[in-house]
């Protein structure tokens, strides 16, 4: 499966959160993700099966999370980064 660089960006972001609402994964971004790319593409990431998203109980905004397959397939890249430093 190929990753843009901002689906990269957003996934190590959550992959360090449990859970973060959209404005906050644009904080930890450093402000670097525009609001309308960065919600386009959790939504693209949503379908790819890469994300997911809950709203809390009483609580207007939705949460996002990186789902058990985006954390394989983060660690599945970092393994391949180290071979290819060797």
């Amino acid at each position: 499966m190929k990753l843009t660089d901002l689906e990269l960006k957003i996934l190590k972001i959550l992959i360090a959160h449990d859970e973060l609402h959209g404005c906050d994964i644009i904080g930890e971004s450093g402000g670097n993700i525009p609001v309308g790319s960065m919600h386009t593409t959790l939504n693209r990431m949503k379908e790819k099966g890469l994300v997911k998203k809950r709203k809390p109980k009483n609580r207007s905004r939705v949460v996002w999370s990186a789902t058990a397959s985006a954390k394989r397939i983060d660690i599945l890249r970092s393994v391949v980064e180290l071979a290819e430093i060797d």
